[in-house]
């Protein structure tokens, strides 16, 4: 399998999940400290809210707009101190 080829696998499989922090190191390369790292699981976690379904709802009714914007909020909140 070629270099390439094998980063769109990894990259394809990827895109059906959340990635953990070790997987996504290991694609990203990038390497970081436990602040970081609680950082980035707290936006894992906070990113894993916004389903399909919620979607959904976002695009459908009032509400589902303002929670949306509620979670973008957090999810800015949290990179801000990355």
């Amino acid at each position: 399998m070629t270099e390439i080829s094998r980063f769109d696998a990894e990259i394809g499989a990827a895109a059906t999940r959340v990635l953990s922090l070790e997987e996504d190191r290991e694609l990203t390369g990038i390497k970081a400290d436990d602040a970081t790292r609680a950082v980035m699981a707290k936006i894992i976690g906070i990113e894993a809210k916004i389903t399909p379904r919620r979607l959904r709802e976002a695009v459908m009714t009032v509400a589902g707009r303002t929670w949306l914007g509620s979670v973008e909020a957090q999810i800015a909140l949290a990179r801000a101190k990355l």
